[in-house]
C-alpha cells in the first residue's frame, strides 16, 4: 500500500539516513507546506517512505528522497504516475547503492553537483 501521510517523528527518524541535518528540517517543512508530499509504503515484505514533490521549471517529478526497502517494489509506481502524466523524474541521490537500484528502474545520471564546506 501506498498512501500519502502527514511529517511525523517517526517518518523524521526514519529518513535520517536519506536526509541529514539541516537538510531534514527544510523538507520537514515543504511537507508540512505542501510543497512536498511524504509517502508511506508497506507491504508484507517492505516499509519506505518517500518524499516528492513537483518542480515547475521544468515541470517534473521529484524524488527527494527514498529510505526504506521495497525500491524495485514501489518505485514503479512513482514512475507511472509520473509517466501518465507525461513527466519527466529526477531523483536526488547521494548512495550510490540507491543510483544503482534507481538505474535499474531506467534513471540515468544527468549531473553532478559538487559543492564546498560551509
Amino acid at each position: 500500500m501506498i498512501r500519502q501521510v502527514s511529517w511525523s517523528a517517526q517518518a523524521s527518524d526514519r529518513l535520517a539516513r536519506a536526509l541529514p541535518g539541516a537538510v531534514r528540517e527544510l523538507v520537514a517543512r515543504e511537507v508540512m507546506s505542501g510543497i512536498a508530499l511524504l509517502w508511506e509504503c508497506t507491504d508484507q515484505y517492505h516499509s519506505a517512505y518517500v518524499v516528492t514533490r513537483i518542480d515547475p521549471n521544468p515541470t517534473e517529478l521529484v524524488i527527494v528522497a527514498y529510505e526504506g526497502s521495497g525500491m524495485m517494489h514501489f518505485g514503479p509506481y512513482f514512475l507511472q504516475w509520473a509517466r501518465d502524466r507525461g513527466l519527466p523524474v529526477r531523483a536526488h541521490v547521494t548512495n550510490p547503492l540507491v543510483e544503482r537500484l534507481l538505474r535499474r528502474l531506467k534513471l540515468y545520471r544527468s549531473e553532478v553537483i559538487l559543492r564546498t564546506a560551509a
